[in-house]
């Protein structure tokens, strides 16, 4: 993984993810639908935060053989569909519903799907860092780091990503 930020909290790493996966991924996130009604903090479509189910299950053992960290288990998964003026209010991932769980040992992650040229930025707060989202890019970063995703720049296009909570092995 290489660092975007000064103190390693914000890292990143391409996927060794084959594309019929992420069809397929996009298929069923598409079918799923939208299970928030923009409840949460996805204004957009977005799954249910505890999407463990058909091709996910896949992708979490992608995930777990391309990082390098071992992952003890996914405490949640979802995805999100964000299209035209949707987007993420700023959060971090120490209050999520894992909250009982040290967060020491947890970590969050975003996986893009499918990102065209003008999808929202994710955008990290503390950093003031804009990161262009890209296919198969994963970015893993510390629960307590603030971030958001920027509505796109272009009308017509879907931003699709997955993201999550991990709890690591203790080591």
């Amino acid at each position: 993984m290489r660092n975007l930020s000064d103190d390693g909290k914000i890292k990143y790493k391409f996927l060794d993810i084959e594309d019929e996966l992420i069809d397929n991924l996009i298929e069923q996130i598409q079918k799923i639908g939208d299970q928030e009604y923009s409840q949460s903090i996805i204004k957009g479509a977005a799954t249910g935060y505890d999407t463990h189910y058909g091709h996910f299950k896949t992708l979490k053992k992608v995930i777990k053989r391309n990082v390098p960290f071992k992952i003890k288990h996914f405490a949640n998964i979802w995805a999100h569909m964000l299209t035209d003026n949707n987007y993420v209010t700023p959060h971090n991932h120490l209050e999520h519903p894992v909250d009982k769980i040290d967060w020491s040992i947890r970590k969050c992650f975003v996986l893009y799907l499918q990102a065209p040229e003008g999808c929202g930025k994710i955008y990290f707060n503390d950093y003031d860092l804009e990161i262009t989202p890209l296919k198969k890019l994963f970015l893993y970063f510390e629960p307590d780091v603030f971030h958001e995703v920027l509505p796109n720049d272009a009308q017509n296009i879907t931003r699709i990503a997955c993201a999550g909570n991990l709890i690591l092995a203790k080591i």
